[in-house]
């Protein structure tokens, strides 16, 4: 990796799932080399590769072994230092992963999640909440904070379009408050959650939250309080407005329009020349960029036009 760079991404990639397992076996040596070659690959790689590169620590963070929990969540630290802007994307995703490592029984995950975190929140673009991130820090490690940090985002004037990377640490604040037994805390978050809602442009932004929200909001407006009925039924009027049609088809826009770039490229450049690690990495590393450059707002339908050869003169 430190010879190549990002050439040899096509082929470490799909090989970080079991580096990762590896970092946890029983002989140390093999398990201090797993994570030498993790963290070489790791720091070689293009801003864009860092979404294919998640799922692995993801599952490294839900695995049994404290030791690679600890080592996957100082390598998200890493990326987030490294590529803030790719890896603010993946934040829905990562955030309760990292959740769940805070409340893991190993004190070393625990202190290892808990720093972590700040690092995570410079992926942040939005500046209200950029300005709120003592008080995430703070209601994400200490739950006893809840009511408190939801007070503090309700005082807060937000002049900016709310992203789904800012939702993904405010979410689990809301949640947290939307499943409390406190009256008071369940109709201030009920409140919160439309106004965020209510602050997203791209529906797209919001769809990754819909699973744990729209039930979250069903729940509360069984409430025996009026007052959090009527919150919680306007908070999810905001949540499926033009997010709905989006709901079904959120986690399989990627992997679509993925597949259709993998093709396109390989037919473009040569299909029976170019390698199929290499073509799966152009169409994961083009969807990264389709990504940032729409915001979200991926369709099959940017590809219709595309040529379905370079031409002559023109090829890579």
């Amino acid at each position: 990796s430190e010879r190549l760079g990002f050439a040899l991404e096509p082929l470490a990639l799909p090989q970080l799932p079991q580096i990762v397992a590896l970092v946890g076996d029983r002989d140390r040596k093999v398990g201090e080399a797993a994570v030498r070659t993790l963290e070489t690959v790791v720091s070689c790689l293009d801003p864009l590769a860092v979404p294919a590169a998640m799922p692995a620590l993801y599952h490294g963070m839900r695995t049994v072994s404290w030791h690679v929990k600890e080592v996957c969540l100082r390598t998200v630290g890493r990326l987030a230092a490294r590529a803030p802007g790719p890896l603010g994307a993946c934040m829905p995703e990562c955030v309760p992963a990292v959740i769940g490592c805070l409340n893991d029984s190993n004190a070393k995950v625990q202190s290892a999640a808990s720093e972590v975190i700040p690092t995570m929140l410079s992926c942040v673009d939005n500046p209200e909440t950029q300005s709120l991130k003592a008080m995430i820090v703070r209601a994400l490690r200490e739950p006893s904070f809840t009511l408190e940090a939801v007070d503090e985002i309700l005082s807060q004037t937000f002049v900016n379009a709310m992203d789904g990377t800012s939702l993904a640490f405010l979410m689990p604040i809301l949640l947290r408050g939307l499943r409390s037994e406190t009256y008071e805390l369940v109709k201030k978050a009920a409140t919160c959650a439309g106004n965020m809602c209510a602050l997203i442009v791209n529906g797209a932004e919001l769809a990754p939250f819909l699973p744990e929200l729209n039930p979250a909001l069903e729940m509360a407006l069984e409430h025996s309080s009026p007052a959090v009925r009527a919150e919680a039924a306007t908070a999810r009027d905001k949540l499926l407005e033009g997010v709905g049609e989006l709901q079904a088809s959120a986690r399989k826009g990627r992997d679509v329009v993925s597949e259709l770039l993998r093709t396109r490229l390989a037919d473009a450049l040569g299909a029976a020349t170019t390698p199929p690690e290499v073509a799966a990495h152009m169409g994961s590393l083009g969807t990264s960029l389709l990504e940032r450059l729409f915001a979200g707002k991926l369709s099959t339908s940017l590809l219709a036009e595309a040529p379905q050869r370079l031409p002559a003169g023109r090829r890579p």
